[in-house]
């Protein structure tokens, strides 16, 4: 176990000498950029917003695309065989080798999804006050149901406290991540390097697009709409809040077998660190 804990920290280590992870940073800032706007509309109505804005940043389409498209070409390299990596891969079995890439790609999609939240926190912090309660911006916001951006859906006020709505969204974009990163993972070992992009990808895209074009409900079945929180509890859908946890329970542990098996049978390359 403290091989597993020490290579994965000597991944993350890595951050600070790879380009695309400040890339990825860049691209998260301007991705979120546009929540200052909250701010104006703060200063229109003279109140300040609560902190519980990161449950409604991936209400908007394009928002959680763009985000989870960062999160992507951060873990694009999936499995991660750079040459400081060649000493490790061999003083150890591949089961130990195999389980840092899992708690790596794990470890990865808490620390973005906490720098995306702390993020939005920066952005906002002018106009923010910290408060127990949803506050006076956001239920407005919910009543007008679309500033641009920034959809708040009544259902989530109504069934969430803030607290737990804030928990759930961070636990459900963590293992959304989680999930993307084992498919880029698990796809580019059983084909070839840049295949698991592209199908993370069409979950990230594809399937809203198909749900919109052929049937709808084929959009509920991607991992990525489970992060909007508007879908629970839903007089319409019906959903309970337990359903993406087993989904996911399910689907992680399916792909964490198959990419163990993968693991197993196939040989490896060191490649070269972009």
């Amino acid at each position: 176990m403290s091989s597993v804990i020490q290579g994965t920290w000597l991944q993350i280590r890595k951050w600070k000498s790879t380009p695309r992870v400040y890339m990825v940073f860049l691209l998260t800032l301007i991705c979120l950029q546009k929540y200052t706007y909250l701010g104006e509309y703060c200063i229109k109505r003279k109140t300040p917003i609560s902190q519980w804005v990161y449950p409604f940043a991936f209400s908007f389409e394009l928002s959680y695309f763009a985000i989870f498209l960062c999160f992507i070409i951060l873990i694009a390299d999936a499995p991660f065989m750079e040459d400081y990596q060649l000493f490790y891969f061999i003083r150890n079995r591949k089961c130990k080798w195999y389980a840092t890439q899992v708690l790596y790609i794990a470890v990865a999609s808490v620390l973005y999804f906490m720098m995306v939240q702390c993020i939005l926190w920066i952005y906002l912090i002018p106009y923010m006050k910290f408060q127990s309660e949803w506050g006076s911006i956001i239920y407005n916001i919910s009543m007008m149901r679309r500033i641009s951006f920034f959809d708040v859906a009544p259902s989530v006020l109504e069934n969430f406290t803030p607290f737990m709505a804030l928990v759930h969204s961070l636990v459900l974009t963590m293992l959304t991540g989680f999930f993307l990163g084992l498919v880029i993972f698990d796809f580019n070992l059983l084909f070839k390097r840049g295949v698991g992009v592209v199908i993370a990808m069409f979950f990230s895209v594809g399937a809203k697009l198909v749900g919109d074009l052929v049937v709808k409900e084929i959009h509920y079945l991607s991992p990525l709409s489970w992060v909007n929180l508007g879908y629970y509890k839903d007089k319409q859908l019906g959903l309970p809040i337990w359903y993406p946890y087993v989904a996911y329970a399910l689907l992680l542990t399916g792909l964490i077998i198959l990419g163990y098996y993968l693991v197993k049978k196939r040989p490896f390359e060191v490649q070269e660190e972009m």
